[in-house]
């Protein structure tokens, strides 16, 4: 039997994904535990997957990383502090001991030098491109996608994380005892974005793995509410309008823009949103959740803050897309969408976009049925995606190369 570590510190979106990885790994008699914030835990457990809670919340990191924050390097000092706290290191100190393989997300690059002293293979697992490339820029994309600034700036913004994060690295390495040089070069990565929609840059070389997003099939089969079915049932079909766990300033006026729009324009729309009360007003319907893979099949497109896990749900489904990026990943996901002939040019909301003159612009744009065809066809691209059956069978390797402690 392997047994996989994966430090995953992020939202929902970020963690459900590794809870499809475990049932499949269970499947064929193997182990893996999730260790992240503690709102996430009775959700993996009722999976059946094992779960440790270190410091620290979704909310929390998201207002430090696409919040009101006061620039990048407000941004780095945020998760600085986060990764310093030592009950970080107390949680996952002990948890690395016996594993075979440690797994870990984009804000977890201490995980590392707990896999080195562990002396087990680590793999760093994103939702967008951090290795240099020339296709791919981290910074507004629109302008640097294929350029020669592409790579520099994902070298700048590397050695910027680096520097930032340097004293948080000292003092990891001090408290596990290794050297200075332990852990310099990362092990594995796999990018969970669809490599039919982001071919790999040929810059990465073998050890990236472009995998596609690891799904679970039982959402789309998932009962409705149902006052969302009766909704669903008369009229036209709606658009959906998600946001995610993004927390900003700018999202309640945007919600309130975009519902005035919609209206006026008499388009039927879901709007999620876990903190406005329910029912439907003018041919919207406010709800707290729905399941992605269930509604949106049923939906004549969406608009939403351009997460992997959102916009994938769109292209699955084969619906034009309006993507709102408040920072992160969401730029890649939401320049993806256009570069795909999916959707309008996406809204830059940290670039100060966000109006309500570019949001009915764009509104219409979406619904005038340019990007119905194109949208159709994108369902069909990414069903070929390798998807977690690659990730298992990249951590099965490693724990074969690597000498696994197997377990009877």
């Amino acid at each position: 039997m392997v047994k996989v570590l994966a430090v995953v510190l992020g939202s929902e979106g970020d963690v459900s994904p590794f809870i499809v990885l475990g049932r499949r790994l269970a499947e064929q008699g193997h182990e893996l535990v999730i260790a992240g914030f503690q709102e996430f835990a009775a959700r993996v457990e009722a999976a059946g997957i094992d779960y440790i809670a270190v410091p620290g919340s979704c909310e929390q990191l998201m207002r430090r990383l696409m919040g009101d924050v006061e620039g990048v390097a407000d941004a780095v000092r945020g998760v600085r502090e986060m990764l310093g706290d030592p009950g970080m290191f107390d949680a996952l100190d002990g948890a690395v001991s016996d594993v075979d393989v440690v797994m870990y997300n984009q804000f977890a690059e201490v995980v590392r030098l707990l896999s080195a002293a562990a002396g087990a293979p680590c793999v760093r697992v994103q939702v967008y491109p951090s290795d240099p490339c020339r296709s791919y820029s981290l910074v507004d994309p629109r302008r640097h996608d294929g350029t020669w600034r592409a790579p520099v700036l994902h070298r700048l913004s590397n050695l910027m994380m680096g520097w930032a994060m340097a004293p948080v690295l000292r003092a990891w390495r001090r408290r596990l005892g290794l050297s200075r040089w332990a852990a310099r070069r990362g092990g594995r990565t796999l990018y969970q974005f669809s490599p039919s929609l982001n071919p790999p840059d040929p810059a990465w070389g073998k050890n990236v793995c472009v995998t596609g997003e690891w799904l679970d099939s039982s959402s789309s089969s998932e009962c409705l509410d149902e006052q969302v079915e009766d909704f669903l049932g008369r009229g036209d079909p709606p658009l959906l309008v998600t946001f995610g766990s993004v927390v900003s300033s700018r999202l309640p006026q945007a919600r309130a823009w975009i519902q005035e729009i919609l209206m006026e324009r008499g388009l039927r729309a879901i709007i999620v949103d876990p903190s406005r009360p329910g029912g439907e007003t003018g041919g919207v319907l406010g709800v707290a959740r729905v399941p992605y893979g269930a509604v949106l099949p049923r939906c004549r497109g969406m608009i939403c803050h351009g997460s992997l896990g959102a916009t994938g749900a769109g292209v699955r489904a084969g619906v034009p897309c309006l993507a709102i990026a408040f920072g992160g990943d969401q730029h890649f996901h939401a320049q993806t969408v256009c570069r795909n002939g999916l959707g309008p040019d996406y809204i830059d909301a940290q670039r100060g976009e966000l109006t309500r003159p570019v949001l009915v612009s764009r509104i219409e744009e979406l619904v005038n049925g340019s990007y119905d065809e194109a949208a159709h066809d994108s369902a069909g691209r990414t069903a070929e995606d390798p998807g977690v059956e690659a990730a298992v069978d990249l951590l099965l390797e490693l724990s074969s190369a690597g000498g696994s402690r197997s377990r009877a």
